[in-house]
């Protein structure tokens, strides 16, 4: 089965709110937003024809670290989850994984997060600045009634 490309757009846009919005203590409940979420996790497993649970679990961990900032699930339950949903297949003593071929190219999970964080910042200091300039123009003084 060929695999077929992840709108870009959508998982750039869809990325950042699931893993640095509100605290994420369950899996997103839309297809689409899991299947983001879930392609995201699996990108960071390597393609080997054959990995450990150990390999697979270290690739969850340094996602959850490094993308998943305020994802709150324990890493066992993701990598089921991938499996369950098709994205890692598993032996059947569960000592050795493969990435299937629904996981899909997506752009850079980091530097996805890492532009949203940035932009986050960006805004907050904008909303600042305008706060201190705004409450001073409205009141026509400046602070200490001069």
């Amino acid at each position: 089965m060929e695999r077929q490309a992840m709108d870009p757009e959508r998982f750039v846009e869809r990325l950042p709110q699931l893993c640095i919005g509100a605290r994420m203590r369950g899996f997103p409940q839309g297809l689409d937003d899991l299947d983001v979420f879930l392609q995201s996790v699996a990108s960071e497993i390597p393609r080997e024809p054959v990995l450990s649970e150990r390999w697979v679990n270290a690739a969850i961990l340094r996602w959850l670290e490094d993308v998943g900032l305020h994802v709150e699930i324990d890493h066992v339950n993701i990598r089921r989850r991938l499996v369950d949903y098709g994205y890692l297949s598993r032996t059947r003593d569960g000592k050795r994984y493969a990435l299937t071929d629904k996981v899909v190219d997506v752009p850079d999970s980091r530097a996805v997060i890492a532009r949203a964080l940035e932009e986050r910042a960006a805004r907050r200091a904008a909303a600042e600045a305008e706060g201190r300039t705004g409450s001073r123009s409205a009141s026509g003084t400046t602070p200490g009634g001069a």
